[in-house]
């Protein structure tokens, strides 16, 4: 079931298979990230910490606090307190003296925050999403693919990130399901057929395969552009007149394909009220009297 063209996966990371923001921040501003990969070192950040939450939760329950703000006032005077009066169980030092007392002798790990060239805020920094959308869609202006590779094609790694070159055995059943369809194979009959040269073809894989703009050079990100289409870098599989050409009959095929209508004429408003009690969509169904059947809506949960 796990393979590249199946959405079943089973993924197994370790701790540097994982870049959350807090690393992205650190590896930016130039510090190293120690991981606490014992248990005794991940007691000493865990038990600290847990034993300040509870604290506050605790605090918070005594003094009745209701509303974010006074939560606020509890969160800063524990802070106040653990940093200027706590001492530690070990070191007997206070922490706030403990680190000046380490810096004024250069032994601290701490650093003087400096923001780093071109950023003129913390905020540059700190603003992650931000910065990853700006700098792909820049990606994709470029004519680079920054997704999982369509069928036909693989990464080359070679000319940079994000392109791509034709797979020559995929890249033929991209040109037969294109030369087919443009020839006339619909539906059962087209997917029969690119079966036999052992692809597996379903009706909602060949809608995107036909649909999609990247078999014909160019790369649509509609959340980001609308319908404008860019240049990729990638080459063409399937020329630019034979892909819309085979748009123009899709359009044709999809309207003709639309479903029925469920609409029932006894029951108008099935799947557009909800139920007073559960909030489930109403259903229909008919009451049989002595010499006919009336229509009416139910619950499915309640009755």
């Amino acid at each position: 079931m796990q393979g590249r063209d199946s959405f079943w996966r089973k993924h197994h990371k370790v701790t540097d298979d994982v870049d959350p923001q807090v690393k992205k921040i650190l590896v930016e501003l130039g510090i190293k990230v120690r991981y606490a990969l014992s248990p005794q070192a991940k007691g000493k950040v865990e038990r600290p910490y847990r034993w300040l939450q509870d604290r506050i939760v605790r605090t918070c329950a005594r003094e009745g606090v209701k509303e974010i703000s006074d939560g606020i006032k509890v969160l800063k005077a524990e802070a106040e307190r653990y940093n200027f009066r706590q001492r530690h169980s070990v070191t007997g030092e206070v922490p706030y003296y403990r680190l000046k007392r380490l810096s004024d002798e250069g032994k601290s790990l701490f650093r003087e925050f400096v923001l780093p060239a071109p950023y003129l805020s913390s905020k540059d920094i700190f603003a992650l999403r931000e910065r990853t959308v700006i700098g792909m869609q820049q990606a994709v202006k470029e004519g680079k693919w920054l997704w999982q590779t369509p069928y036909g094609y693989v990464f080359d790694r070679s000319h940079g990130k994000g392109y791509m070159v034709i797979k020559d055995d995929e890249a033929n059943v991209i040109k037969e399901i294109f030369r087919l369809f443009d020839e006339g194979y619909r539906g059962k009959e087209l997917i029969d057929r690119i079966k036999k040269s052992g692809f597996n073809l379903y009706k909602q894989r060949l809608s995107k395969i036909l649909k999609n703009p990247v078999y014909k050079g160019k790369i649509k990100v509609k959340k980001w552009f609308n319908d404008e289409e860019i240049d990729g870098l990638h080459e063409a599989i399937v020329n630019e007149e034979l892909f819309d050409r085979v748009q123009f009959k899709l359009g044709i095929y999809d309207n003709f394909q639309k479903p029925k209508s469920r609409i029932h004429k006894d029951f108008p408003l099935r799947g557009t009220i909800y139920c007073p009690l559960c909030g489930m969509k109403l259903t229909g169904a008919f009451s049989t009297g002595r010499n006919q059947k009336y229509p009416y809506y139910r619950c499915s949960t309640k009755g």
